[in-house]
C-alpha cells in the first residue's frame, strides 16, 4: 500500500483518538479528581486541622496551599517516595515545608506554622492512608486515560517514522543522475524608501552549496540538475542570480548536505517562509497602507 494512503490513515486515526482521549479526560478523569481531591481535603479539616482551606493532591503528592486568600503557592508537601534501597522498593512518605519567620501580627504565617504541627501530630497515620486509599484511587482514576494517551503517543511515533520513510524515498529521488530541481520562489518585501511605499513580491530563492574546505567556498543555487554522481563526486550543472548556467563538481557527502537543505525548502520550507514574510508585510504596511 502506498505510504502516503498509510500516513493520511494513521493521522485520522490519531485525531479520532485524541479526540476520544480529551473528552474522556473532561467527562471522567476530571469530574473523579475533583470528587477525590474533595475527600482528602474533608479528611484533612475534620481530623488534622480546620484551618487546612486547600490542597492540590496527586497519586504521589499533597500540597497543603498556605493560608491566604487566593493562596497560589503551598506552604508544605507530603510526597511519596520509594525506597530503591529496600528489596521490594518500598513506598513512604515525606513532609517538607518551607521555613519563614513571623511576629504576632502575623496571622497567615502563624497559621501556616500550625497547620505543619498539625501535620506532624498526625504524619503517621496520613502516611498509612496516603499509601494504601488515596495514592491507589488516583492511580485507578488515571489508569484508562494513560493507556489511552500511550495509545496516542504510540501513533504519534509510527507516523512520525512513516513521515520519515517518506522522505528518505523522496531524497532518493533527488540523488539520482538526471534529476533537476528548480528551488521554489518566496516572498520578498521590496521597499521603495524614496516613496515610503512597499510591495510584496515572488523572488527566486537560493541555498548555499559548499564547495571546498574554506567557509568562502561556496555557490548560491536556484535551480540544478545532477549530471554525474559517484562514491566520491557529484557533477552538477546550476544557475543563480550570477550564473545562467554552469557546470561545478563537489564531492557526494557535500552533495547530500546540500540536498537535505533543498528538501526541505521543497517541503514545507518555502510556504512556512513565505507565510512569515506576508504576515510581517500585513502587520507593517498592509495595514498602514489601508489606513492612509
Amino acid at each position: 500500500m502506498n505510504k502516503q494512503i498509510i500516513l493520511s490513515a494513521l493521522e485520522a486515526q490519531l485525531k479520532t483518538k485524541e479526540s476520544e482521549t480529551q473528552a474522556y479526560e473532561n467527562n471522567v478523569v476530571k469530574p473523579a479528581y475533583e470528587v477525590q481531591n474533595a475527600v482528602i481535603l474533608s479528611w484533612f479539616q475534620e481530623n488534622v486541622s480546620n484551618l487546612i482551606q486547600k490542597i492540590v493532591a496527586t497519586s504521589d503528592r499533597i500540597e497543603i496551599m498556605k493560608f491566604e486568600e487566593h493562596a497560589r503557592w503551598n506552604s508544605c508537601t507530603i510526597s511519596l517516595m520509594h525506597d530503591y534501597r529496600s528489596e521490594n522498593r518500598s513506598k513512604y512518605a515525606e513532609f517538607s515545608w518551607y521555613s519563614s519567620r513571623a511576629t504576632a501580627k502575623d496571622g497567615f504565617v502563624l497559621a501556616d506554622v500550625q497547620i505543619f504541627g498539625a501535620v506532624a501530630a498526625k504524619f503517621q497515620e496520613i502516611e498509612s492512608k496516603f499509601k494504601h486509599e488515596w495514592s491507589p484511587a488516583f492511580l485507578e482514576i488515571y489508569r484508562e486515560a494513560n493507556k489511552m494517551e500511550r495509545e496516542c503517543s504510540d501513533l504519534r511515533v509510527t507516523i512520525s517514522n512513516t513521515k520519515s520513510e517518506i522522505a528518505n524515498e523522496a531524497k532518493t529521488q533527488y540523488r539520482k543522475v538526471g534529476f533537476s530541481c528548480e528551488l521554489n520562489t518566496k516572498k520578498y518585501i521590496n521597499r521603495n524608501y524614496e516613496t515610503g511605499e512597499a510591495t510584496l513580491e515572488d523572488v527566486k530563492h537560493q541555498i548555499k552549496l559548499q564547495i571546498g574546505r574554506s567557509k568562502w567556498d561556496y555557490v548560491y543555487v536556484s535551480a540544478f540538475k545532477v549530471k554525474e554522481l559517484n562514491k566520491y563526486k557529484c557533477t552538477l550543472e546550476f544557475s543563480n542570480d550570477s550564473h545562467s548556467l554552469k557546470e561545478i563538481t563537489v564531492t557526494t557527502k557535500r552533495f547530500y548536505d546540500f540536498v537535505e537543505d533543498v528538501f526541505n525548502w521543497q517541503n514545507g520550507g518555502s510556504e512556512s517562509d513565505s507565510r512569515y514574510t506576508t504576515d510581517r508585510y500585513n502587520r507593517q504596511y498592509a495595514k498602514k497602507e489601508n489606513a492612509e
